[in-house]
């Protein structure tokens, strides 16, 4: 990943590693929203979030949501929107202190921006709303063309 071109088998390109850590943060995203966050909006699927036998769930979230977060602004991928998406750059700011006020169960974080404690619900929708974001807005304004993961299905 450290040194792309033509002599490296996997990543001939020099934004190839850059896609794929940024696949990583859209698949950090979906997980932690698909396993984490859905099976408490959506009771049909009786699933379980991670962790939440051994009361470790928000610790869990909490580590995972930080991680996330530290890879986005990592990439400083906001820094390649054009003037006029000034706005997606206040919902993405406005979305993550959501995600990180929740404590992935319901309830508020001890570490929250917020004041209040965000639903399940809303927590799961600002979660998507960013993932897509990243991946159809953010990612092409960078010069990195995501295309196909393993989330993707079929």
């Amino acid at each position: 990943m450290l040194r792309p071109g033509p002599g490296n088998d996997t990543y001939k390109e020099p934004s190839e590693p850059a896609v794929e850590i940024v696949k990583a943060l859209i698949v950090g995203l979906s997980l932690t929203a698909d396993l984490q966050l859905k099976p408490q909006v959506n009771s049909k699927l009786k699933l379980l979030p991670p962790y939440q036998k051994s009361g470790l769930q928000k610790t869990f979230y909490a580590a995972r949501v930080a991680s996330l977060h530290e890879l986005y602004e990592a990439f400083q991928l906001e820094d390649y929107l054009k003037p006029d998406q000034h706005w997606m750059k206040n919902w993405l700011s406005g979305a993550w202190r959501t995600i990180e006020a929740s404590d992935g169960a319901g309830g508020r974080s001890p570490n929250a921006k917020r004041d209040d404690a965000p639903s399940v619900r809303e927590t799961f929708d600002k979660m998507n709303g960013l993932r897509n974001l990243v991946s159809n807005q953010l990612s092409p304004a960078a010069g990195l063309a995501v295309g196909f993961n393993e989330l993707d299905g079929d």
